[in-house]
């Protein structure tokens, strides 16, 4: 026995069925309103291309100025604090570890320096003591430091072991020259972690502005 109550379902438009509604839409338009909303989507995706230049040339220009920063600071807090022998032997002892390590936690709400680290020419870390042990190791970011270049990164981007601390918070790395020979040669390299929360504000405002 069949049942005469009508179907509840409601018609079934396939995909395909609407895009070729949409496209006949379309086709039924004038020349002129065709032009328009082909040039508006153009325009469109340009300017969304703009923004997204525009954001990220910021976003690199605000990463050197924090190098920048970054380096002037191993260069007037950690730099003054080393003292090398005659013959070019730089020691670091107890006193000179506890100098260092009182830097620890120094600056502004925000940019605060969060660690310090300190390699050698060949890749060995001097600093902090407990990591002299080490297996030395000449990363991409030592080794364009160690021939005279600041590096900014982040912590997110893995180069060498790192504390879960490190690691878990938005942090800057920046890597740069802290002692040279007296011919110019690189000595020692410094490696600063600091708190990156009042950049990246800045840099997620201007990516925003920039967008809208």
């Amino acid at each position: 026995m069949t049942s005469d109550k009508p179907s509840q379902a409601g018609p079934y438009v396939s995909g395909s069925a609407a895009a070729g509604r949409f496209w006949t839409q379309l086709s039924s338009l004038s020349l002129s309103a065709q032009f328009l909303i082909a040039a508006s989507l153009i325009v469109f995706g340009l300017m969304a291309g703009v923004g997204m230049f525009a954001a990220a040339q910021v976003e690199k220009a605000a990463l050197n100025a924090a190098g920048t920063a970054g380096a002037v600071r191993m260069q007037t807090l950690i730099a003054p604090l080393i003292e090398s022998t005659p013959n070019g032997d730089i020691h670091f002892d107890d006193a000179l570890q506890k100098k260092v390590a009182a830097l620890i936690g120094q600056g502004p709400p925000g940019q605060k320096i969060r660690n310090i680290k300190i390699w050698a020419s060949d890749g060995r870390q001097l600093f902090p003591a407990d990591s002299v042990n080490y297996e030395p190791v000449v990363f991409d970011e030592l080794a364009e430091a160690l021939s005279g270049e600041t590096v900014v990164s982040r912590t997110s981007v893995a180069k060498h072991e790192y504390s879960e601390e490190e690691t878990s918070e938005p942090l800057l790395e920046v890597y740069a020259p802290l002692v040279r020979s007296a011919d110019g040669t690189v000595l020692l390299a410094g490696e600063i972690y600091e708190e990156s929360y009042i950049l990246e504000a800045q840099i997620a405002d201007t990516r925003r502005t920039s967008m809208i």
